[in-house]
């Protein structure tokens, strides 16, 4: 069921949605949600612009240019995350790649997250910050 949700395939950056886990590695998922996300930040941000604007009767035709404007801005919001975008989706990808790989590193034993030291290396500490 929700094998079949994707996006347009002539996109480049942005990969179907639903090919499975197996096929794409962490970091291309991580970095297709970034760019889909920017993606829908882009949109509202065209769509809030809209509504700024007041609508007169002399160029705005009723609800089929509402459904229109808003294909359109979609599109257009796709595109620009696509090929450059506004820098949120770059942004974003550093930053939650490098929480992961934090929260990576601080699970390996023997690293330098807290639950990796030994008890003689962290002082009688536990790691919520009380005393053992």
């Amino acid at each position: 069921m929700a094998d079949n949700i994707s996006i347009p395939a002539e996109s480049s950056k942005i990969k179907v949605i639903g090919q499975s886990a197996d096929k794409r590695t962490k970091d291309e998922r991580l970095k297709v949600a970034c760019a889909e996300f920017e993606s829908l930040f882009i949109h509202q941000l065209l769509k809030m612009m809209r509504e700024a604007v007041p609508k007169t009767p002399l160029f705005h035709g009723g609800p089929g240019e509402d459904i229109y404007t808003s294909m359109f801005d979609q599109e257009v919001a796709r595109k620009m995350a696509e090929d450059r975008g506004i820098g949120l989706g770059k942004q974003l990808y550093e930053q939650v790649s490098e929480a992961v790989a934090k929260t990576r590193r601080s699970e390996i034993p023997g690293s330098i997250g807290r639950e990796g030291l030994k008890d003689k290396e962290t002082n009688g500490v536990n790691k919520d910050g009380a005393q053992k």
